[in-house]
């Protein structure tokens, strides 16, 4: 019986640390899903946010054009001063395009094109764009005032 109770004992302890061992396991698998899954959320967001200001920075350079519609180089400032808010450096000709043009002798119309480049590869694959990143664009067309 000592024996018997003895291997009894010592079964259990590599019982218990045989769970401890597959409980860290699961937890290292889980967290990297999680990890990644919270990554992906937070890409996205970022992509909403810069996406919104490509589109504000369209709406106000062609506010400008509205008001001033000979002043082209005032809609390309304005529109500039949006696009320094995404974090994007202005003297790089490759990051952001700014098209001006006047569809008919009533309107303006602002084309704001920018480059969004995710941080994890799965939000890039997901857009089918690569590493090189996405290109979210926005266009704004407004009446000129008289």
């Amino acid at each position: 019986m000592g024996t018997e109770a003895a291997f009894g004992r010592r079964s259990n302890r590599l019982g218990k640390l045989f769970q401890r061992g597959q409980a860290l396991a699961e937890f290292a698998l889980a967290s990297l899903v999680l990890m990644a899954l919270v990554l992906g959320i937070v890409d996205l967001s970022r992509a909403v946010y810069v996406r919104s200001m490509v589109a504000s920075a369209a709406r106000e350079a062609a506010r400008v054009g509205s008001v001033d519609p000979g002043n082209a180089g005032a809609m390309l400032q304005a529109a500039r001063e949006r696009i320094v808010l995404i974090g994007i450096d202005p003297s790089d000709p490759d990051a952001y395009g700014v098209a001006v043009s006047w569809p008919d002798g009533e309107h303006v119309q602002v084309d704001v094109s920018c480059r969004f480049v995710p941080v994890t590869l799965m939000i890039a694959q997901l857009f089918d764009e690569g590493p090189a990143g996405v290109t979210l664009r926005a266009r704004s067309i407004m009446r000129i005032e008289p």
